[in-house]
C-alpha cells in the first residue's frame, strides 16, 4: 500500500507562512525557491517543503542527523523559549507567551519538574536517572535536542506518516510512529514546557520525577541507591510523598524497573519506605497485570508489578502531537470510512505461554476466513509498524488484541484510536488505564476464552451496537492523545492523568491531616530546601 513517509518539524503547529519563506536552516546547502502568490516551491538535494493549509512538512530522512534550530526571528510562532531541567526560570515575557498559546476553563494545575541530571557516580558507579535509549534510531537524551527541531519531534514522537484512507486515496491522514515507549519522554518534555510550570515549589500542586529508563537490559547495578535518589529531592517528604509522581515508560514489571521504584510500605530501611509513598506512573499496575510469575517467550520468568501506589496510564497513541484540526479530520475520517473486513489482527509471535497459545490459534483462525486480514509484525525500530498496523485496522469493524509479553499492548490503543473495535481475550486488559477509560464494555469486546470461530461470532453483532461503539470511540480520542509540549489540551492524555493524581494527593493529605491531628504529630511542609533538607537526614539509611 502506497504510504507517504514523512519527517516533519512543525506538523502540529499552525504557521503563518509569510509571502517568499524559506527554512534554510534545514538543509546543508543553499536553498532555491520560486515565490508564486504566498506558495514557496522548494526542491534542493532531496528535500521537499510542501505547505498544506498552515503547515510545513519535510521529507529529508538526512535531517535526521542534524539538529535543527528555529529562529524566532523568523519563526511567525516561535512555540516557547528553550526550557531546560537546568538553569533558571524564563523571564516573565517568555511565559506570558506560553500562557498565550494556552487556554483552560478548568484550575491550572501548578507543576514543579526536579532538575535531575541523566546520569551521577555513585561509590566510583556511574547510575543513570534517565535512560530513554530503548530505540537506536533516536536520540537517549531529548532535553538536549534544540526544541522543535526535527531531531526533538523524531525523538519524542516518531516518524509522520500519512495513511490513505480506505476506499478514497487522495484523503491522506497525518499520523505519528510514536514508540510504544515514549511516554515518560514525552511526559518529561510536556513538563517541561507546561504553561503552568511553577519553579516555586511552595506553590507546586504536584512535583514531577523526571526519572525513568527505557532500557531493557539495565542492571540493577546502575540504579541510583535510595540515598541517591533523595539527594536530587529536596521537597520530598512524608506530607508531600502523595503529590509526587514517577514514571516508568514500560509495564512496570519488576524486571523493567529498579528496585527503588518498586520501594515497599514494609521496607526496612527509612529511604525506601519514604519512596513508596510517592505516586507511580506505569503501562500496567497491580490490578491489570495477574500476580503471578509468568515465562516470557525466551525461557525467562517475568514478575509483574509491585510497586505500591502504582496507577496504569495508555501507550501514546498515533495521534499525539497533532493539532486540533488534524485531530478532528481524523475522527470524522474513521467515521466515514467504509470497513470491508470483519476483523483483522496484528501481532509478532512473542509473549507468556498463554498468550502464545491464544494469538497462534486466532492467527489460524484468522488466516482461514477472507473476512479477516492477518499482518504478521516483526521488530520495527524506525516505524514500529505504523504504517502495516494503522492501514490494516482502518478497513475492518473489529481488532483482534490477545495479550502478549504482558495483558496489555499497544495494539489496543492503536485500535481505539483507528475505529476499530478491541476483541479482548484477557481479564486484566479490561483494567488498564481506568482514568482514561472509564468502561471497557462500552468500547470493546470482551472474551474469556478464544472462541472456537471467533469471526462468525463477530459476525453476528448488530450493526448498530458497531457504530453505537464507533461513536463512543471516536469521542474518546483525546483521552490518549499526548500533546505538543507546551500546546496542552483539556482532557488529553496528560491532563486527564495530572487531575487525578491531584485528586489522590489531596484525599491522601486529608487522611495524613486527620492522623496527625489525632496523634500530636507536627507536619513538615514545603518550606525551602534547607528545612526539607533537616527532614531527609534522618532518612539515611
Amino acid at each position: 500500500m502506497f504510504i507517504e513517509v514523512l519527517l516533519l518539524a512543525w506538523s502540529t503547529i499552525a504557521i503563518t507562512v509569510p509571502d517568499c519563506y524559506t527554512l534554510a536552516s534545514l538543509a546543508s546547502s543553499p536553498l532555491s525557491s520560486t515565490c508564486k502568490g504566498g506558495i514557496a516551491d522548494v526542491e534542493t538535494q532531496g528535500l521537499e517543503l510542501i505547505q498544506k493549509g498552515s503547515a510545513w512538512h519535510t521529507t529529508r530522512a538526512s535531517l535526521l542527523q542534524q539538529p535543527v534550530s528555529v529562529d524566532p526571528k523568523q519563526h511567525p510562532r516561535a512555540p516557547l523559549p528553550k526550557l531546560s531541567l537546568l538553569g533558571q526560570a524564563p523571564e516573565k515575557s517568555q511565559v506570558d507567551q506560553v500562557l498565550a498559546n494556552y487556554s483552560s476553563t478548568r484550575q491550572p494545575l501548578r507543576v514543579y519538574v526536579y532538575d535531575v541530571p541523566r546520569a551521577a557516580e555513585e561509590n566510583n558507579h556511574i547510575v543513570y536517572f534517565r535512560d530513554s535509549c530503548y530505540n537506536p534510531y533516536r536520540g537517549c537524551e531529548e532535553t538536549a535536542i534544540p526544541p522543535y527541531s526535527l531531531n526533538y519531534m523524531v525523538n519524542l514522537f516518531g516518524l509522520s506518516f500519512k495513511i490513505p484512507q480506505p476506499g478514497n486515496r487522495s484523503n491522506r491522514l497525518h499520523v505519528q510512529a510514536v514508540s510504544q515507549y515514549a511516554t515518560s519522554r514525552i511526559m518529561t518534555a510536556s513538563l517541561m514546557r507546561y504553561p503552568h510550570r511553577t519553579y516555586d515549589p511552595k506553590e507546586a500542586d504536584l512535583f514531577y520525577i523526571p526519572m525513568f529508563t527505557e532500557n531493557f537490559t539495565r542492571w540493577q547495578s546502575d540504579c541510583p541507591s535510595a540515598a541517591k535518589i533523595l539527594s536530587e529531592l529536596p521537597y520530598l517528604n512524608e506530607s508531600t510523598a502523595a503529590r509526587h509522581f514517577w514514571p516508568a515508560p514500560t509495564v512496570g514489571w519488576t524486571n523493567d524497573t529498579c528496585e527503588e521504584w518498586n520501594a515497599q510500605y514494609k521496607d526496612p530501611t527509612p529511604s525506601m519506605r519514604l519512596l513508596a509513598k510517592v505516586q507511580k506512573l506505569a503501562l500496567e499496575d497491580k490490578e491489570s497485570a495477574p500476580q503471578i510469575l509468568g515465562r516470557d517467550w525466551n525461557g525467562d520468568l517475568r514478575q509483574p508489578p509491585v510497586a505500591e501506589n502504582l496507577h496504569s496510564i495508555p501507550y501514546p497513541s498515533i495521534l499525539s502531537s497533532l493539532n486540533d484540526s488534524e485531530v478532528e479530520a481524523w475522527r470524522n475520517m474513521i467515521l466515514q470510512t467504509h470497513r470491508p473486513l470483519v476483523a483483522t489482527a496484528a501481532w509478532g509471535f512473542h509473549g507468556l505461554d498463554s498468550a502464545m497459545s491464544d494469538r497462534d490459534t486466532l492467527r489460524q483462525q484468522c488466516q482461514s476466513n477472507p473476512e479477516c486480514l492477518f499482518e504478521e509484525l516483526d521488530m520495527d525500530f524506525f516505524t514500529e509498524n505504523t504504517n502495516t498496523v494503522v492501514s490494516a485496522m482502518l478497513q475492518a469493524k473489529f481488532c483482534l488484541e490477545p495479550a502478549g509479553d504482558s495483558p496489555s499492548r499497544k495494539g489496543m490503543i492503536d485500535a481505539l484510536t483507528s475505529g476499530c473495535i478491541p476483541v479482548l481475550f484477557n481479564i486484566y486488559q479490561t483494567k488498564c488505564w481506568p482514568w482514561h477509560v472509564q468502561d471497557w464494555s462500552e468500547v470493546s469486546l470482551q472474551f474469556d476464552n478464544v472462541p472456537p470461530d471467533i469471526i462468525s461470532v463477530l459476525e453476528q453483532i448488530p450493526e448498530a451496537e458497531i457504530q453505537r461503539m464507533q461513536q463512543k470511540i471516536a469521542s474518546m480520542l483525546e483521552n490518549f492523545i499526548f500533546s505538543m509540549p507546551g500546546y496542552p489540551r483539556d482532557g488529553d492524555a496528560l491532563d486527564i492523568t495530572l487531575r487525578h493524581l491531584q485528586k489522590i494527593a489531596v484525599t491522601q493529605e486529608k487522611i495524613t491531616q486527620q492522623t496527625e491531628a489525632g496523634t500530636g504529630i507536627a507536619k513538615t511542609t514545603v518550606d525551602g530546601k534547607q528545612n526539607i533538607g533537616k527532614v531527609n537526614d534522618h532518612l539515611t539509611d
